[in-house]
């Protein structure tokens, strides 16, 4: 049997993982976009053309050239390139999670492929698709068919209007598909849904952590998957590695303290406190339920309310049938601007919640009662209404990127004109810094994953979705076997 990396090796985000049986089988552990290699040729306003269908994607090596992986519909430009391609039998695809690093090209496979997966996974990916883009290249739950439509001397791909079907996702916790045997394990990390991957392939036990962490509220979770593993045994481990240091900061990351969710809900009540009187903006990630559950809880303390955005509220709307009902919460309302149209996911929420809505001109005759949830995307909306001054609470991970940081300065001019003073994020010297008090990562540090490690005691560690994979090696030495290749062959 073989397991292949075609990407999130040495880099974090992105991962595409192939385990193949002795039968030519395969199952795909997640099917991510990777930001680093999409940013190095498209950003905001510099797009792949949808008329192309993945054309743009294959050319820039953004996807594994396999032939009997891609809708056939998404490579009519492509044909003779893929048919030319190393082959694929796909059983199954595993997604750990519906952040888009892991789930972001699911909309280019094959329509009949099962994807194994949290229920909370596909409402997420469904409310991804529902209130996003509509094209063909963002269908994550359903498959639209694609005709060819005629311009002026040029075809191009589109969708063809009520040609959707659904994909075929499986919730089941355990099963068997083309002899792979998998268990699947719910694990905390900063969305929820989040699920680890424990496998029989020819006789090898290979588990996937996808990503994960041991200090947010479902911790025990992430436990009770490595200890199964423990107790059953593992020749395989592929881990992730987002907070690995390099080799020579071990020591200091072994050391390093780790906030929680608890300290965040602290941290942000000291400030509401402060700001009595005064508008409190919160800025978190977009679809970190337990984030929103902590400012929720600031919120009620402080006897203001909750203000979340439509695109939150209908998530939330989705999640009430996994039994969460945060949408119910009388402290939660919902604050309708100028952006949303009139779609079909807009008149449910309207149907469902018409009493729960507010605008912003609403927040502003009594900013005080709320603490708004809203990010630097949303700044637009608070020109309805006058500022005198407020509070801004960067809730969420630092910039990585360039554009990343320069979208970081431009929120500086917002908060500049609304008169709102940041907290979490700083300039010093004209660059912005993250100062981490308003924000418990998504991850485990390093010292979690080598005590989980250790724990299990694999035969063999796979390290990906980390930029210090040699780190593993560095530290286990040879007491544990680490593999730095992106291909296994067992």
């Amino acid at each position: 049997m073989k397991i292949k990396i075609y990407d999130g090796h040495n880099v974090i985000g992105g991962n595409k993982i192939f385990v193949e049986n002795n039968s030519g089988n395969t199952l795909i552990l997640d099917f991510g976009k990777n930001f680093a290699t999409y940013g190095k040729y498209f950003e905001e306003f510099l797009t792949p053309r949808a008329g192309s269908g993945i054309y743009d994607f294959w050319k820039l090596n953004l996807i594994p050239h396999l032939n009997g992986l891609y809708r056939k519909d998404l490579v009519l430009y492509l044909n003779d390139e893929v048919e030319q391609s190393p082959g694929v039998s796909v059983s199954a695809l595993f997604l750990s999670h519906a952040h888009l690093d892991h789930a972001g090209f699911i909309p280019f496979i094959k329509e009949d492929i099962p994807i194994i997966t949290s229920s909370i996974s596909y409402k997420i990916l469904r409310s991804l698709e529902d209130t996003g883009t509509q094209g063909m290249l963002y269908e994550y739950c359903k498959a639209s068919e694609a005709e060819l439509k005629q311009g002026v001397n040029e075809e191009k791909i589109s969708k063809k209007r009520g040609s959707e079907k659904p994909r075929n996702f499986i919730f089941d916790k355990r099963g068997s598909i083309s002899d792979f045997k998998y268990e699947v394990f719910p694990v905390d990390h900063s969305i929820l849904g989040a699920s680890a991957l424990f496998m029989i392939v020819d006789g090898v036990k290979i588990a996937y952590t996808g990503d994960l962490r041991f200090h947010g509220k479902n911790r025990d979770k992430t436990d009770a998957f490595f200890d199964f593993l423990k107790s059953v045994g593992v020749d395989v481990l592929i881990t992730e590695g987002t907070r690995v240091p390099p080799k020579d900061n071990i020591e200091k990351a072994l050391k390093e303290g780790q906030l929680t969710e608890d300290d965040v809900k602290n941290a942000s009540s000291d400030v509401v406190h402060k700001f009595k009187g005064k508008l409190v903006i919160a800025d978190f990630g977009a679809r970190n339920i337990e984030r929103l559950e902590t400012f929720l809880d600031v919120a009620i303390d402080s006897g203001r309310k909750l203000a979340v955005t439509l695109k939150d509220a209908y998530l939330l709307h989705l999640l009430k049938s996994e039994g969460l009902n945060l949408i119910e919460n009388e402290a939660l309302v919902i604050v309708e601007s100028k952006r949303e149209q009139k779609k079909k996911w807009v008149k449910e929420m309207s149907d469902f919640y018409k009493d729960r809505f507010i605008t912003m001109k609403d927040i502003g005759k009594n900013p005080y009662d709320y603490i708004l949830c809203y990010s630097y995307w949303d700044m637009p909306n608070l020109l309805d209404i006058t500022i005198e001054d407020g509070a801004y609470i960067y809730s969420t991970s630092e910039a990585f990127s360039e554009e990343q940081m320069i979208d970081t300065l431009r929120l500086f001019n917002w908060l500049n004109y609304f008169n709102l003073k940041p907290f979490g994020v700083a300039l010093k010297d004209g660059e912005p810094v993250f100062t981490r008090e308003f924000h418990a990562s998504g991850h485990a540090s390093f010292k979690d994953l080598v005590q989980a490690i250790e724990k299990v005691k694999p035969k063999v560690l796979l390290p990906i979705h980390s930029e210090s994979i040699e780190t593993y090696k560095e530290y286990f030495g040879d007491s544990i076997k680490v593999h730095l290749d992106e291909e296994l062959i067992l």
